[in-house]
């Protein structure tokens, strides 16, 4: 395949033909081999527009599923005539390139910064399985560890349980709190049930609440929709919401010490449920609501958490409100006092300075892995370590242990992105083997929380005394990796 030589081209030329019903990617017309694609891996020309004279049936581009290639068959060599008329020659792509490959396909449409390529990969595992299904060849792997984290009380996974449980009254007190909330917010509008309407499922979540010293300070229970019963264009549009970034919070928490200021915390209490809907959206009645679930059912005026475009309503309402004075007036502000714990970071405030650890966490990790008692090392990997990819027979030996490796790389990839940067180049190590991992990968994971166990209170220091300029720093080594010898 000529797309997947080193010295082949990199791009390939294509004509935007709409937007995918989410407008989350692109479908394109490859010039080379009539096969419409879907991909985000785009750069498009505004400038010019081959097919502006044209009117393809729009019938003959139908929307797929992500990696799926449209074949459109024979017929359609005069529309591929016209995209061909419109390439520049002059901005063909200066690659060595096979005799074999169409000069259309190398050809750039104008495009100030360099061809992208445009094939979709398919999704890995099949949408469907066809055929009889053999359970003894079914490989059981469980997600989690099997050392757990011991707590002195369990939280409830479904409705009944939790009041079913030794803590039920506890739980029963959260559950209506949240029906409380929701009917003082004016949530929803209880309205007789239609054969036509389409209602999205509800689920209870609960959890347990805890400070920074780990402490248990309130049973929560959220009621949830079922989102993923929801139909694009039809209950909900867009759902992207910015959010926070850590980098962003650190930055700030810098500013604010060099200034010698003081910041606290504040929650606002149940935030989604203050967002105004601008679809509509049928809500099944929930357990715990006393109305007759097969004569009526709930239409949602506000956001409840579970909802596709929950996050990005209530971000358009926040927002609103920010730019005005008043945040107090329209939403229940609850001070928490000087900030102690963000994100699961904790936050300690001395004089002139404010550090940030997450040794919390650090304690529950290594709990879970049942390191919590293991001997601490001083580096996070041995000097000299090379890595290298595990064997067919140990990958498969390893996936018998029934080890989350992603989970686990993933938990302390939270902790170097958060307040440990001597954990990154770790981190970016093992991550390299998140696929196909082995027993030296897993030996390595561990050494690092040893590591961990004799620094679980290391983090980061921000003084007033310091520059404000910035330092950077750089390593790099040659033929470090065995492999590939780069």
């Amino acid at each position: 395949n000529h797309q997947e030589w080193n010295l082949g081209p990199a791009g390939e030329a294509g004509v935007l033909l709409g937007y995918k019903n989410d407008n989350s990617t692109y479908q394109i017309l490859q010039l080379c081999d009539k096969k419409v694609l879907i991909s985000k891996h785009v750069r498009l020309n505004e400038s010019n527009f081959p097919f502006a004279k044209t009117s393809p049936q729009s019938d003959r581009f139908r929307a797929t599923r992500d990696g799926e290639v449209i074949d459109l068959g024979r017929g359609n060599e005069d529309l591929l005539a016209v995209a061909a008329n419109v390439v520049d020659e002059a901005h063909v792509t200066k690659v060595v390139q096979a005799e074999a490959v169409d000069e259309i396909c190398s050809a750039d449409l104008g495009y100030t910064s360099g061809p992208t390529r445009l094939r979709v990969i398919g999704p890995r595992h099949p949408t469907i399985i066809s055929g009889d299904i053999n359970q003894d060849n079914i490989l059981t792997y469980s997600r989690r560890p099997k050392v757990l984290v011991t707590r002195s009380e369990e939280v409830p996974k479904t409705f009944r349980s939790a009041l079913k449980g030794p803590s039920s009254n506890k739980w029963l007190k959260a559950i209506k709190k949240e029906l409380t909330s929701m009917i003082d917010l004016n949530v929803w509008d209880i309205v007789e049930l239609k054969p036509d309407y389409k209602l999205v499922g509800t689920t209870w979540v609960f959890w347990i609440k805890t400070n920074h010293l780990n402490q248990i300070t309130e049973h929560k229970a959220q009621l949830c929709a079922q989102g993923f019963a929801q139909t694009p264009g039809v209950d909900f549009g867009k759902t992207y919401a910015p959010m926070g970034r850590l980098n962003s919070l650190r930055c700030l928490i810098s500013h604010l010490v060099f200034n010698g200021l003081e910041f606290h915390q504040v929650e606002i209490k149940s935030s989604f449920l203050n967002a105004s809907l601008i679809y509509t959206v049928f809500l099944s009645i929930p357990q715990g609501l006393d109305v007759d679930n097969i004569k009526f059912c709930l239409f949602l005026k506000k956001a409840i958490y579970g909802l596709k475009q929950a996050p990005l309503v209530w971000y358009d309402c926040l927002r609103g409100w920010l730019c005005q004075e008043g945040l107090k007036s329209d939403f229940k502000i609850k001070d928490i006092g000087p900030a102690n714990l963000m994100l699961g970071i904790k936050v300690t405030h001395s004089s002139g300075c404010v550090s940030l650890d997450q040794g919390h966490f650090i304690e529950s990790l290594l709990e879970l892995y049942g390191m919590d008692s293991c001997k601490p090392v001083a580096t996070p990997l041995l000097p000299n370590t090379h890595l290298v990819p595990a064997t067919k027979q140990e990958i498969v030996k390893f996936s018998m242990l029934g080890v989350n490796y992603c989970s686990a790389i993933g938990s302390i990839n939270y902790l170097s992105t958060g307040t440990r940067p001597d954990l990154s180049y770790a981190v970016s190590s093992l991550s390299q083997f998140l696929e196909k991992p082995g027993f030296l990968h897993w030996q390595a994971f561990l050494h690092i929380l040893r590591y961990l166990r004799g620094t679980p209170n290391v983090g980061l220091v921000y003084s007033g005394g310091c520059s404000v300029g910035v330092e950077a720093y750089s390593d790099a080594n040659w033929g470090n990796c065995p492999e590939t010898r780069r």
